[in-house]
């Protein structure tokens, strides 16, 4: 039941649809933390309720509250560093964690806290390279990296930090590119390569008028 809740959530958010997404979640939330509280040992109660609570600071942040998801990511990171240090051979676990702190880096750059939104993707970064690394063939994981890029160049931007945004602008760049070649990105995915080039040009011409 739980997951039918969690489930019906994300749909209601794909349409758009927040206060019903947001009720939705929270009660498939309140159901994962009631397994997570009877067992916090149990790596499949943690990777439930870490994934259901994903998803309700994902509409959170959609939907603009951007102080909620923070603090509901706080708790999502905490769930997902508990279940890496349960198992550290499972790759799932810190491949969420940095999704998470992906995520938490997003909600800080909304609110305007670019700087600690930078130190938070950095660490998501340390997280994630390693992994895509290993898995090369990982579609998921070379997405969730572009994201991650993207959003640290725009992070810097916003701080008019250029060379470092141009650094990791041109890096998502090249990975988008990459997913395009092979026929991979979703839907609403499809602008990335060409928004994410457009950024890149508007540092590059920033950096030139201030030479």
């Amino acid at each position: 039941k739980a997951t039918a809740f969690d489930h019906v959530g994300d749909s209601f958010r794909g349409l758009k649809n927040y206060p019903k997404a947001l009720a939705n979640g929270k009660r498939g939330l309140a159901m994962y933390e009631e397994f997570l509280e009877k067992d916090p040992q149990d790596a499949r109660a943690k990777k439930d309720a870490g994934d259901c609570s994903h998803h309700v600071a994902e509409t959170l942040l959609a939907s603009g509250n951007y102080r909620d998801a923070l603090s509901l990511l706080q708790r999502t990171v905490s769930i997902r560093r508990g279940l890496v240090a349960l198992d550290e051979s499972n790759v799932e676990y810190p491949d969420d964690l940095a999704d998470s702190l992906t995520l938490t880096g997003e909600s800080l750059s909304a609110s305007g806290n670019f700087t600690k939104a930078i130190e938070v993707l950095q660490e998501a970064r340390a997280i994630s390279e390693p992994i895509v690394s290993s898995h090369t063939q990982r579609i998921d994981y070379r997405r969730e990296l572009a994201r991650l890029y993207t959003d640290l160049g725009a992070a810097l931007a916003a701080l008019k930090d250029r060379n470092e945004a141009e650094l990791w602008y041109q890096k998502g760049l090249d990975l988008w590119i990459e997913l395009q070649n092979e026929n991979a990105l979703w839907a609403k995915e499809m602008n990335m390569p060409k928004e994410v080039a457009e950024n890149l040009s508007q540092v590059r011409s920033a950096k030139l008028q201030k030479r």
